[in-house]
């Protein structure tokens, strides 16, 4: 397991990798919003094209990156995802969310997304070692696993609880010896206008 250092970053003005702008513009994130899975209904959490280009703007892009994706939803983030890496591997708990990601993929003829149902917490280490892997949820404490999933140099990027339950977003990276570099990239905001979240009921 690595170690990490706590490091807070100066607050640049935001420069996203112009295929992470392409990947953007190429998905329609209305698909995934207008989701009419059985067992989900519409709420607040399907992050917006804002919050993607934040949290892209703190990712180094390696070419044909492998990425792993903590927190799958209904698919929207593998999907944008997916126009930039090689192979994109999805973890999701919910088996109606994993299905509901799984058929909006398809119906947008992405390929390659692999929809893994299990713990976030877990990874998936028969898939590793990632370039990048992208946590969608907070509720990941314990990044220990996840760092060892990881390439030399590899990047995870996260959610991680603040102050007043508001949201910061964190990057851990490798310094290729399994040291981490921890820095906070400021807070981050995942509950937009009420019609942008799916609820498992």
């Amino acid at each position: 397991m690595g170690n990490s250092n706590n490091q807070m970053s100066l607050r640049p003005k935001r420069v996203i990798d112009p295929r992470f702008s392409k990947a953007l513009e190429e998905v329609n994130r209305e698909a995934f919003v207008n989701c009419e899975q059985e067992g989900l209904v519409v709420g607040r959490s399907i992050p917006s094209a804002k919050t993607l280009q934040h949290i892209f703007s703190v990712l180094q892009l390696p070419p044909n990156p492998k990425i792993l994706q903590i927190g799958l939803g209904v698919g929207y983030t593998s999907a944008v995802l997916s126009h930039v890496a090689t192979e994109v591997i999805g973890i999701e708990k919910s088996a109606s969310l994993a299905n509901a990601a799984m058929e909006n993929l398809s119906s947008l003829s992405i390929r390659n997304v692999i929809v893994r149902l299990g713990e976030g917490s877990e990874g998936s280490p028969q898939d590793s070692p990632f370039d990048i892997i992208v946590v969608s949820t907070p509720n990941v404490e314990d990044k220990s696993v996840l760092l060892d999933q990881l390439t030399p140099f590899g990047q995870i990027i996260c959610v991680e609880y603040a102050d007043s339950s508001l949201l910061k977003l964190v990057k851990y990276k490798g310094d290729g010896h399994h040291h981490y570099a921890r820095t906070e990239h400021g807070y981050i905001d995942f509950v937009q206008n009420k019609d942008e979240i799916l609820i498992e009921l």
